[in-house]
């Protein structure tokens, strides 16, 4: 099932504030075509502010829509990425003295073999070049 992307969470409360509405006030319908209501938008909404400036409550008040955007999100490659690294990288680490040590032997054989071979290699260029 899709999840919409967009929702409006008070929707219920919009609809049955719309019904409070006086029919002057509404939009309806007329041989299947919406036709404005009788008293202007702007005319209610100067109703409105006199009301409400004379210390009274508007009972027509329509809520606002609580609109909710139901858009995960993606991340980026890395962030999607983190935790299989950090577990990758602790598994590394427990492996680690291993091999380090690994590293110091064959370290210490390469360089015994690596001056072995210099010294065979000298050597045999100092004798060539006196024979």
């Amino acid at each position: 099932m899709k999840v919409p992307r967009i929702s409006i969470l008070n929707l219920d409360e919009i609809k049955a504030a719309q019904e409070r509405l006086p029919w002057e006030f509404r939009r309806r319908e007329v041989d299947g075509k919406l036709v404005d209501p009788p008293v202007p938008e702007r005319k209610i909404r100067e109703l409105r502010e006199q009301t409400i400036q004379a210390g009274l409550q508007w009972p027509f008040e329509i809520p606002e829509k609580k609109i909710v955007v139901n858009v995960p999100f993606k991340g980026r490659l890395r962030e999607r990425k983190a935790p299989e690294r950090k577990a990758e990288i602790e598994e590394n680490l427990k492996q680690m003295p291993k091999l380090i040590e690994n590293y110091r032997k064959n370290r210490t054989k390469r360089k015994k073999t690596a001056l072995a071979q210099y010294l065979k290699e000298t050597m045999s260029k100092e004798t060539l070049n006196t024979e």
